[in-house]
């Protein structure tokens, strides 16, 4: 008697940390920690009248805009490319959510705070038989970022993932292994899966030729990235 072992890869979460906070691209958050510490004014031990709680949350505050400011769309950041998305994230950056302060011996309060940079959801395509997402498996690793481009023999590149373009403008989750339940939710009832590869340029994604027809006539809700 032969017996199959089916192994499923749950999707792991893709995690960028860096010296100003963390980024997740499976979440669509970004994470800091603001530092509130007081100041010591005279040699008797007066200090600022600040609350550190209140330092922290600006210094919080401060490190998210920075770092929504700076996430990466195509080849350059929110900051310098898409006014449109540098002002909601810095609603985003306003609207955070703080999670419990931890307080020091020494009055230092650590303030974690987490925001998200999701795109809202979109309506479906009205096309009964129209796919209602994508779900692109890759071949080989690239950086996620909030716009890819999708390039097919033939046409031109179709940008993909931001507000307001055809394909994607509820956004992309990049994932490794398996999508969840809740990312196939994000493609919707009736997504095309395709393969891809990664392109000769920053953010820019291989397709075959015979997607080019699918990807130009179709209004698409968000992209699944599967990386390798």
């Amino acid at each position: 008697m032969t017996l199959w072992l089916t192994v499923i890869i749950l999707a792991a979460p893709i995690v960028v940390d860096l010296p100003t906070g963390q980024i997740d691209w499976t979440d669509r958050t970004v994470s800091v920690l603001g530092v509130g510490t007081p100041k010591i004014l005279s040699h008797t031990g007066g200090m600022t009248a600040v609350d550190p709680l209140e330092a922290a949350a600006a210094d919080a505050k401060a490190r998210l805009t920075a770092l929504l400011a700076n996430l990466p769309v195509g080849a350059a950041q929110v900051a310098e490319s898409v006014p449109a998305l540098r002002a909601r994230f810095e609603e985003a950056a306003a609207g955070a959510q703080q999670q419990t302060p931890r307080y020091f011996s020494d009055g230092t309060v650590h303030l974690p705070v987490t925001a998200t940079f999701a795109s809202p959801q979109v309506p479906r395509a009205v096309d009964p038989l129209a796919p209602t997402g994508l779900i692109i498996r890759l071949s080989g690793d690239i950086d996620p970022r909030l716009q890819i481009a999708l390039v097919a023999d033939g046409g031109a590149p179709i940008l993909a993932g931001l507000p307001g373009q055809r394909v994607a403008p509820a956004g992309i989750i990049w994932v490794r292994g398996e999508p969840s339940a809740v990312h196939l939710e994000h493609v919707g009832p009736q997504p095309l899966q395709i393969k891809g590869e990664p392109g000769d340029q920053v953010g820019h994604i291989k397709l075959g030729a015979d997607m080019l027809p699918v990807l130009s006539r179709n209004s698409l809700g968000g992209i699944v990235v599967v990386l390798p």
